[in-house]
């Protein structure tokens, strides 16, 4: 099983800077190498960049017969978890909290 990735992902980025056709490439390789066990994804987050690939993705699932999946990253509830989601992230990525080169809680 494979998901496309979301806004981070390698082709979200594409669609977003309007290099479609390496968007298509891209696609086009994993469905070749999952077939029917590639799963388009997508996301809500409300960021602009999420909204502009959304319809893109979309097509292209449907053009192709491909499933489409709704994720999200999880994020915390309330300003009060910052901190905890913080030390989950690090501790997700092998890391420390006094790590600078790390993926840090938004």
């Amino acid at each position: 099983m494979c998901l496309t990735g979301g806004p981070e992902g390698a082709i979200d980025p594409c669609f977003a800077a309007g290099h479609d056709a390496q968007a298509i490439k891209r696609l086009n390789l994993l469905h070749e190498a999952f077939d029917d066990r590639l799963y388009v994804e997508i996301q809500r987050h409300g960021r602009p960049v999420e909204g502009g690939v959304e319809p893109r993705l979309i097509d292209y699932a449907y053009r192709q017969g491909l499933p489409l999946v709704a994720t999200n990253e999880p994020f915390f509830r309330s300003e009060a978890e910052f901190e905890a989601h913080d030390a989950l992230l690090a501790i997700a990525g092998g890391t420390v909290l006094a790590q600078t080169e790390r993926r840090k809680a938004q």
